[in-house]
């Protein structure tokens, strides 16, 4: 009986959590263009686009794919209870704007907002250019 009552109340508290957590994918960083942290460079889009991949790969970042054609780099951060990280995804756009390279990173916590210790990589990925860049 004990058991039966056990599971019950688990189920039942798994059901109630479930809507306090929000679950993002690769495409919702992907589909949020125009919402990330934008900045211009004066450098050619193929020196950014190298920039920004070297960027990405030396992070703790997986990088999921690159299209250089597109401009769209995707990459994640897996989720890691033992650092308290619940993932993120990352889309980074890299386009041409009047002569100049505009950068675009989005970043999407994989599970909620009920990490501790993540990474802003906006902001990290846009600081990273600026000092290989400016």
């Amino acid at each position: 009986m004990l058991s039966k009552l056990t599971l019950t109340l688990v189920i039942l508290l798994a059901l109630l959590l479930q809507g306090c957590i929000s679950f993002n994918s690769l495409a919702d960083a992907k589909n949020a263009k125009g919402s990330g942290l934008a900045k211009e460079y004066s450098a050619n889009r193929d020196a950014v686009w190298q920039q920004t991949l070297a960027i990405v790969s030396a992070s703790d970042l997986k990088l999921v794919n690159a299209d250089a054609s597109n401009g769209l780099i995707l990459a994640q951060q897996p989720v890691s209870p033992l650092s308290l990280t619940v993932g993120q995804n990352v889309a980074i756009y890299v386009s041409e704007n009047f002569g100049r390279t505009r950068v675009e990173v989005i970043s999407r916590k994989a599970i909620g907002n009920i990490e501790f210790t993540s990474r802003d990589w906006e902001e990290y990925i846009i600081e990273q250019l600026d000092d290989k860049l400016i």
